[in-house]
């Protein structure tokens, strides 16, 4: 017998399946539960954070190794360096905890990097001390004026690069 099968019960109910809702309403849409929508959506500062240190793991790793560094296709063809040039020597001075040399590298990236830690510190103090801190976090990132705000940042992160990456 199939374990996933729903069957009705008596009052229109479905007997509990994983990923399914437990309603006769939504049980035929294959919805999942929303406590698992939810708890995906908590986890997601601990996948970046882990992501992150995978990252930094991997740019200390080849500086050690003397591994080559991956090369920038635009800057190659063009001589303009793209605006995400120097993330690695970022990340490998991240590793090394050298903060000032982070930032000269690619000062967008290592701003990257700080706020997937504070995001995971948020989220930390959501979990252990009962705070909405994350909620208004998410409201604040959803807000229509952030777009214009990034999209400056990456190209003053550009101009920096343009000028100061040889």
């Amino acid at each position: 017998m199939d374990p996933t099968r729903t069957f009705p019960q008596a009052g229109g109910q479905v007997s509990e399946s994983p990923g399914q809702c437990h309603s006769r309403k939504s049980a035929g849409t294959g919805l999942p539960d929303p406590s698992i929508l939810e708890r995906a959506r908590v986890s997601a500062p601990v996948w970046a954070f882990a992501g992150l240190l995978l990252l930094l793991a991997v740019a200390r790793l080849s500086e050690e190794w003397n591994l080559p560094l991956p090369f920038c296709g635009l800057k190659r063809l063009t001589g303009i360096p793209c605006p995400f040039c120097g993330s690695t020597r970022c990340l490998q001075a991240c590793s090394r905890l050298d903060i000032a040399q982070a930032v000269c590298w690619n000062p967008l990236t290592f701003l990257a990097c700080l706020g997937v830690v504070l995001w995971l510190g948020v989220w930390i103090a959501d979990v252990l001390f009962n705070r909405r801190g994350l909620s208004a976090v998410r409201r604040w990132l959803a807000a229509p004026a952030l777009e214009p705000v990034v999209i400056v940042a990456v190209l003053l992160n550009w101009i920096y690069l343009c000028l100061t990456l040889p």
